[in-house]
């Protein structure tokens, strides 16, 4: 992972008139994307480039950590993940082929996000900026959109949509850097992914025998795609439940360190934890996760959603 991409980037900015651009509008559906290639004059990309110069130049000391969907990262870091990660990144670039450029009837407040491909004719450089739409869909339906036109006010009738330099995702090399932790999620379809990860992890804890009750915890995971991201971590962790519960003393220590609200049930081998209730689920799949810690100088007890 190259900690001086953001440098890279720059660079790369550095020389407009090497640079070519294509801006793309997206409507997100719910089965598939529908994407927009309206003609950019060239000032308005000159302005965008330089409004995302200035954006990156803030970011250009940022260290750039794994992404984590439980938790965005600390002050001072970039997340970052490969493009397979998200799982439909491709349905996303491939719509950009079937793009419209012909309709000027576009529905502005349906947009979803716009991606900026950046390409440097040089270097053959190049990246795509992935940034949300700004809509002005309440305003424009409940209120009134008005301009000055020397000292009279005038309203606007067309949809308005706002462009600016900040970027949510940066996408070089296939790999992702998330500036904006909710914005994977609203551009791409990783909920499905997280969904899949957390039912391969539940299959795995289904066969350690180790939680009472374990269909209406599978039932209540399944329902709550909060508990979806957290079961997804075990698979990416590469978490083995079975080494887990076979210390299950320690298991009883955490329940009584942290004084979790948890009851096991059962002698040696077949004891297991009593799943009564969805309050316990995060506790359930942290004890799992390993995340319950003690710290080396301190001593303190801490949990680590890693």
């Amino acid at each position: 992972m190259n900690d001086n991409i953001i440098r890279e980037l720059l660079e790369n900015l550095g020389n407009f008139e090497n640079l070519n651009l294509r801006l793309t509008f997206f409507q997100k559906r719910k089965n598939d994307y529908l994407a927009y290639n309206p003609n950019v004059d060239r000032n308005i990309c000159g302005r965008l480039i330089g409004l995302i110069t200035d954006y990156l130049r803030e970011k250009i000391d940022l260290r750039i950590v794994n992404y984590n969907p439980v938790r965005p990262c600390a002050d001072g870091e970039l997340e970052s993940c490969e493009v397979t990660y998200v799982g439909n990144y491709n349905e996303v670039i491939e719509s950009v082929e079937r793009a419209d450029c012909v309709n000027t009837n576009i529905d502005a407040n349906k947009l979803t996000f716009y991606c900026i491909d950046i390409i440097n004719n040089t270097t053959d450089f190049r990246c795509s900026v992935f940034r949300r739409v700004t809509k002005f869909k309440r305003l424009s339906a409940q209120g009134i959109l008005a301009r000055f036109n020397g000292n009279t006010l005038n309203t606007i009738d067309e949809q308005l949509l706002g462009i600016d330099g900040c970027i949510d995702l940066l996408c070089i090399n296939n790999r992702l850097f998330i500036f904006n932790h909710i914005a994977l999620e609203r551009i791409f379809r990783i909920n499905v992914e997280f969904e899949q990860r957390a039912r391969r992890a539940l299959e795995c804890i289904a066969r350690t025998n180790k939680i009472m009750n374990f269909q209406q915890f599978e039932t209540e995971c399944v329902r709550n795609t909060r508990y979806h991201k957290a079961l997804s971590r075990l698979v990416e962790n590469e978490i083995d439940p079975n080494v887990v519960f076979n210390n299950f003393d320690e298991v009883e220590s955490v329940i009584n360190t942290f004084n979790l609200d948890i009851e096991c049930s059962g002698l040696g081998n077949e004891r297991q934890i009593v799943y009564s209730d969805a309050s316990q689920i995060m506790d359930i799949i942290r004890i799992i996760n390993d995340a319950y810690c003690r710290s080396i100088i301190c001593s303190r007890n801490l949990v680590y959603d890693s």
